[in-house]
């Protein structure tokens, strides 16, 4: 396993490689690092070169103050690529992963083989976003912040896991960066975008997510052309974690097959560059 960081977009990024394959890029979601992948590591690199990191702002990546957006932290992935000489990926991103993961696929499609979107939205607005009870819940303040991650894992919204994890987070490091990823999600939005993307995509979630609207999914699913959506009965926001076996096969059964996914790919841009010429 090769641990390392690489200079990106002004920052030092955290990352981990293990496995052989095409490249897989996970992007972890809001104030989690690398680790948020534990469940899916062993069963993902048996097929593919995992490709795992820390966003910007968490973990033992840079931490600059901000502000960020999901565009940056999407270059970010694309600087990291480049950085490890690797030209095309498939991309799965959870929560806010999947947010920076739809930025990548909206502005640089060349650059991704097929595309998995967990738990996570596009916009926020009527049936798409954060749930009332996780926003009613939501706080700024690192002391706030420790009394709602209480608070969502006593309501069963977050694992306790999760939140143990992410309560060392804010007590033992700067806000800083987990801050600036919070405000980047609350300006996310790429309703008028996700038609842009035109590789084959997943978009998985559980009907019993709390934190963002299942509903939500069903509506990105609805605005990309390969599109296949999936939704796991009775599954939470931590899909890797709580519905980690139905997910990882879900995921690995979507992701076999990259070679033809490419090949698909390469047929659709021919055929548009066809119709363009026209």
């Amino acid at each position: 396993m090769n641990v390392s960081k690489a200079s990106v977009n002004g920052v030092n990024l955290h990352y981990r490689i293990s496995g052989r394959g095409l490249p897989l890029i996970l992007i972890a979601g809001w104030g989690t690092d690398l680790r948020t992948w534990a469940f899916q590591l062993r069963a993902f690199q048996r097929h593919f070169r995992v490709l795992r990191f820390d966003n910007r702002g968490v973990g033992r990546s840079d931490r600059p103050r901000g502000p960020y957006t999901m565009k940056l932290m999407a270059s970010d992935v694309i600087g990291l690529m480049d950085f490890l000489h690797i030209k095309e990926a498939n991309v799965l991103g959870l929560s806010m992963g999947g947010m920076i993961a739809q930025e990548v696929a909206i502005n640089y499609p060349d650059r991704v083989l097929k595309l998995v979107l967990g738990s996570t939205f596009a916009f926020q607005g009527k049936g798409s976003g954060p749930t009332e009870e996780y926003t009613r819940n939501a706080g700024q303040d690192p002391q706030q912040v420790r009394m709602t991650l209480a608070s969502l894992a006593s309501n069963g919204v977050l694992t306790r896991g999760i939140v143990c994890f992410l309560v060392t987070l804010t007590s033992r490091r700067k806000m800083d960066g987990f801050t600036a990823q919070g405000a980047a999600i609350r300006q996310h939005d790429t309703k008028d975008r996700l038609h842009l993307i035109r590789c084959p995509t997943l978009v998985i979630a559980g009907t019993r997510d709390r934190v963002i609207k299942p509903s939500s999914s069903e509506l990105i699913a609805s605005r990309i052309a390969r599109a296949k959506l999936v939704l796991i009965e009775n599954g939470s926001h931590s899909l890797g974690s709580e519905n980690r076996r139905i997910f990882n096969r879900t995921v690995l059964g979507f992701l076999d097959g990259s070679d033809e996914a490419r090949a698909l790919r390469r047929a659709s841009e021919s055929v548009a560059s066809q119709q363009t010429g026209r």
